[in-house]
């Protein structure tokens, strides 16, 4: 999951350098500390706040900040003293700032610039240097019903109050924001009586003001952001190793607060072993009434949905409590991009499946390869510096997928020296950067350091190049003698401009008397490589177990849903007319994906049948799929039949799928096939049942873009699956055999 603005976007107290008709106003920056008072009216959807920043007593005449541009100011004083002010729209964020890009790119579209003189009466005052803003704006974003999920951006709103809650992201400028630095804040709010609420840092206890509750919290801990959210929220806190761990759920919710609180002390604790001590006085699970998955300083806001999907504790939850280390603890220096969140995915998503079972860790990493091939393509890749957040798949398998393959790479790397060394960097990285943003170029250093020699080339090819290499094997041959073999190839890998890519190669020898590895150091292509062993070689396999970061061949992976998810070229056909017409066309134009089109079968031209299709509707609702029907042996839709007599009942329409039969039920089936006129492609079949929704069951396919085949009974899933991959590998060179009359 994506951690939101709390520290993705520039959000912090600073006072900055500001160029207004080619004359620059230099600012006073950055506040040492901030007070924020505010109160919420979630009928008129409005907060009206007052925002107290302590400067420095040295500095410019000027101070300046960042708010939403359809709030207002009512007042500025500075020690008391009125000041007059100004608004600019059209500014260049890197003249305001000489850190501009630190913390991330500010959306300036979203804020005004306002800035003012200090008063002289107000400069005399040696003691203090107190800015005082009064502010107010609405903000509302009705929620839509898109669902969360990895493959999925969930529903995307930076700030909102409304009667079903509040969110407010740092990224919405919705207080006087000051980017480019960190700051501790206190900020005490009202909200609506029976609520409560949740941001960084400590709270005090909940009172009545009033038709209000009222609750201060103090953040202590240096913050780019200050995000919030409330609602009517049933509490539960308990104590942990000095942490308190609490859950705010909706009334609905509430009766999942203990298993997530056992949860949350499971983790916290391996981490705090893993990486270091825990950064903060809270951890707490906040139930959110849109979908999400965010994570900021202290907590994590989960959709009521979310929270209600039962692989979140063991998966997504972990992800979230580990970014307050990744993240929130150590911040991101964004202008070599963001390592931070491939890192939470190696030491979490994928850490949690190698510790279960290392074939899953293969699979996870296979995964990562398959990704990259389906959603990566010329026109969307870029080098992993250029990094920032997550917007689609795209980004997903770069900026997750790939960073986190760098990192494994890293560690197989230093694995062959010392298995501590890769724990003994992410420590050292954690305790000498804690509180203040760091970049790719100081883990470098640090890498080298624990290494004792530079790797630059390494980072140097993964960060700065896009795309990833190929590898395969050529030019085999083979000798056996006296119970040995001994075998001469060549390693060849592309592309070799600039320069080929450097990597140490996992070789495995499979031979009559078992395998055995091999580690060979790749410097350049063609490279001859030697090597020998004991029994029959039967064939060399490159890359084995997926330890590398590289193209991912047809012949190694199935054929899976993220295929056409990924083609945006694809065309999603929908029957022109059938009682289900109206639910296959709704149902598609929710899974299509940017630059795919949903047409009609009416609509259907010949020369679309070479394209990566997705054809709803069986033979007989649809006339491309009557003309393009799949493999009867794994899909087949099964017509009802009348009665035959008056005491039998009538044979309602099923689903063939995979030697099962199913009917009379709310069924809902999808599959994946190779597309006969170019491999290539694909053809996806969905087939609902008269009695099945096919909004409904096809709603959740986004979660599962790994698989090729699934089954749904309403909304729920029942089947699921990938077909075998198969095919000769390039990966894969196999040894001639040796006649039985030959062998000793």
């Amino acid at each position: 999951m994506r951690q939101t603005s709390a520290f993705l976007l520039t959000i912090a107290a600073i006072f900055v350098l500001f160029t207004v008709d080619a004359s620059a106003i230099s600012v006073r920056w950055p506040a040492e500390s901030m007070e924020l008072d505010v109160q919420f009216d979630t009928s008129a959807h409005t907060v009206n706040g007052v925002a107290k920043m302590y400067l420095s007593l040295d500095g410019p005449k000027s101070v300046g900040f960042l708010l939403n541009n359809s709030f207002t100011v009512s007042s500025i004083t500075a020690n008391g003293q009125d000041c007059e002010l100004k608004s600019h729209a059209d500014y260049d964020p890197s003249e305001v700032s000489d850190a501009y890009g630190v913390y991330g790119k500010w959306e300036t579209s979203k804020a005004l610039f306002w800035y003012t003189q200090i008063p002289k009466k107000a400069l005399r005052n040696r003691d203090a240097m107190l800015v005082e803003v009064k502010f107010s704006g609405k903000m509302y974003s009705p929620p839509d019903n898109r669902k969360f999920s990895r493959e999925e951006i969930a529903f995307e709103v930076d700030g909102t109050i409304g009667k079903e809650g509040i969110f407010l992201s740092s990224g919405a400028f919705w207080y006087p924001i000051l980017p480019d630095a960190t700051s501790p804040y206190k900020i005490t709010a009202r909200v609506p009586k029976g609520w409560n609420f949740v941001t960084n840092g400590a709270s005090s206890a909940p009172t009545t003001v009033g038709d209000f509750t009222q609750v201060t919290y103090t953040a202590d801990f240096p913050s780019n952001g200050i995000d919030l959210s409330a609602g009517p929220f049933v509490i539960k806190s308990i104590q942990h190793e000095g942490i308190t761990v609490s859950t705010y759920f909706l009334p609905a919710e509430a009766d999942l607060a203990d298993g997530y609180l056992d949860a949350c002390k499971n983790y916290l604790t391996m981490y705090s072993n893993l990486i270091g001590k825990y950064p903060f006085p809270k951890f707490a699970v906040v139930d959110n009434f849109m979908p999400s998955g965010y994570g900021m300083p202290g907590w994590t806001l989960l959709g009521s949905e979310v929270l209600r999907l039962p692989f979140i504790k063991s998966t997504s939850l972990g992800h979230e409590i580990l970014h307050n280390w990744f993240g929130n603890g150590i911040l991101v220096d964004y202008r070599e991009g963001n390592w931070c969140e491939g890192l939470t995915t190696y030491l979490a998503d994928y850490k949690y499946k190698a510790d279960a079972d290392s074939a899953a860790a293969v699979d996870y990493r296979n995964n990562n390869l398959r990704e990259f091939a389906d959603y990566v393509n010329a026109e969307n890749d870029y080098p992993v510096k250029e990094f920032v957040g997550r917007t689609n798949q795209a980004d997903r398998a770069i900026g997750y997928g790939k960073v986190m393959m760098i990192f494994h790479m890293l560690k197989t790397m230093y694995d062959q020296e010392d298995t501590t060394l890769f724990n003994k960097v992410i420590q050292q990285a954690y305790k000498d950067n804690l509180g203040k943003p760091m970049s790719w170029f100081q883990w470098r250093q640090i890498f080298e350091r624990r290494f004792g020699q530079k790797i630059d080339w390494f980072f140097a090819q993964w960060l700065d190049r896009k795309g990833i290499p190929s590898i395969r094997i050529e030019n085999g041959s083979v000798q056996h003698d006296q119970g040995t073999w001994v075998a001469e190839f060549d390693v060849i890998t592309a592309p070799v401009d600039p320069k080929p890519y450097t990597f140490p190669l996992n070789i495995r020898g499979v031979t009559d008397e078992g395998q055995f590895d091999y580690s060979v150091f790749i410097m350049e292509s063609p490279q001859r490589v030697s090597l020998a062993g004991p029994g029959y070689l039967e064939f060399l396999r490159a890359d084995p177990a997926c330890n590398l970061f590289r193209v991912l061949y047809p012949e190694e992976a199935p054929l899976t849903l993220a295929a056409f998810i990924g083609d945006k070229e694809g065309i999603l056909v929908v029957p022109a007319k059938g009682a289900l017409a109206a639910g296959y066309k709704e149902a598609a134009e929710g899974l299509k994906t940017p630059g795919q089109t949903v047409i009609t079968d009416a609509e259907f031209k010949p020369e679309m049948a070479s394209k990566s299709l997705w054809l709803f509707g069986s033979p007989e609702e649809n006339s491309v799929t009557a003309k393009m029907v799949p493999d009867k042996e794994r899909m087949e839709f099964l017509p009802g039949k009348p009665a035959r007599w008056k005491e039998e009942d009538p044979t309602p329409p099923g689903l063939g799928f995979r030697a099962e039969e199913f009917r009379n039920g709310a069924f809902t089936a999808t599959m994946i096939f190779p597309n006969p006129k170019d491999v290539t492609k694909s053809v996806v079949y969905t087939v609902s049942l008269p009695g099945a929704s096919p909004v409904g069951g096809t709603r959740k396919i986004p979660h599962y873009g790994k698989y090729s085949y699934l089954m749904f009974e309403g909304e729920t899933n029942v089947r699921k699956g990938a077909w075998a991959a198969a095919g000769k590998c390039p990966m894969v060179w196999e040894a001639p055999a040796v006649p039985e009359g030959e062998k000793w």
